[in-house]
């Protein structure tokens, strides 16, 4: 597993944390926002549908941040707490103090693993593949590549209800190839 710095250093070009998207392109610029519950969604359903989304939207909301490093950008705490906020907190300043940022597209596909507890969940955990092979880290001085091109990552993470859907911890293998 990747330690924290490693992952957000990936991640702000792709690679995750020890608290902390392959099938689909998702949009950094559009986040998904949950669509309202249907009357015959059962509460296991509006809650992966809602931490599915909080996933995504993270994600989304790491990209937006990683093209200045603003690691107080308030979105990001919309969709992470703590820990995994802070760890995405954490890489943002670091990659702003060192002059880089990131761009590209990443790709994103996951999965519910579990729901907890399953009558009225306020935990899910998820699976995904989270492939950063074109999400790279540029000096902001020179628009220089500051990284080494990614890959497919196994990923998994923790999504509670917060009185609103986060991503609470996030793990990314560091080994390319992983899933």
């Amino acid at each position: 597993m990747v330690t924290a710095a490693q992952i957000m250093a990936r991640t702000v070009t792709a690679a995750a944390a020890v608290v902390v998207l392959v099938g689909c392109n998702a949009s950094p610029a559009q986040p998904d926002h949950p669509k309202p519950a249907s009357p015959r969604e059962t509460a296991r359903q509006a809650a992966e549908r809602s931490a599915l989304a909080a996933y995504r939207d993270m994600w989304a909301a790491i990209a937006a941040a990683g093209l200045s490093s603003n690691a107080a950008d308030p979105t990001l705490a919309k969709y992470a707490a703590d820990p995994a906020l802070g760890v995405i907190t954490k890489k943002l300043a670091s990659d702003k103090n060192s002059g880089r940022v990131t761009r590209g597209t990443y790709a994103t596909n996951p999965v519910v693993t579990s729901v907890a507890p399953l009558t009225a969940p306020t935990k899910v955990d998820l699976r995904d593949c989270f492939d950063d092979t074109r999400w790279l880290r540029y000096r902001k001085d020179t628009g220089k590549l500051d990284d080494t091109p990614g890959g497919r990552h196994r990923t998994t993470a923790v999504v509670q209800d917060l009185g609103g859907w986060r991503v609470t911890s996030f793990a990314l293998d560091d080994q390319v190839g992983s899933c």
